[in-house]
């Protein structure tokens, strides 16, 4: 139990870099 709640919390903090590398690549183009 206590693996699969460390494995979400991987993917939620891997969401928010991609998220912010996704508008730092949009906001560079604008």
């Amino acid at each position: 139990m206590a693996r699969m709640k460390f494995i979400y919390a991987i993917a939620i903090l891997a969401g928010f870099v991609l998220a912010g590398l996704a508008i730092n690549f949009i906001s560079s183009l604008f």
